[in-house]
């Protein structure tokens, strides 16, 4: 039996989102994870990143999916870093903060 992975959607406003929704869709639609809400945050993301760490403490969803890094909100709790190998300060994997 398959592990069902559940998805949440995050787009920031602005003239794009619907794009960028639908980038998002198609994205989880070839994993095969099943979208449990979208959501879309003002610039800094404000009341709905809460929204969405609220329901990450509930275990709502497993996966959040966002068109790009730049989409996350820039002084959103948790940060989220990512240590990555060939990374432009060589090879010791030095930190690079996800904008």
């Amino acid at each position: 039996m398959a592990m069902v992975i559940r998805a949440v959607i995050y787009v920031p406003e602005g003239r794009d989102a619907k794009r960028w929704k639908r980038v998002c869709i198609d994205y989880c639609q070839r994993q095969g994870y099943v979208i449990v809400a979208a959501v879309t945050g003002g610039p800094d993301g404000g009341d709905r990143w809460m929204d969405l760490r609220r329901m990450a403490a509930a275990e709502e969803f497993d996966v959040l999916v966002v068109g790009r890094r730049d989409h996350l909100p820039a002084q959103r709790r948790p940060r989220i870093e990512a240590v990555e190998d060939g990374s432009p300060h060589g090879p010791q994997g030095r930190p690079r903060r996800l904008r």
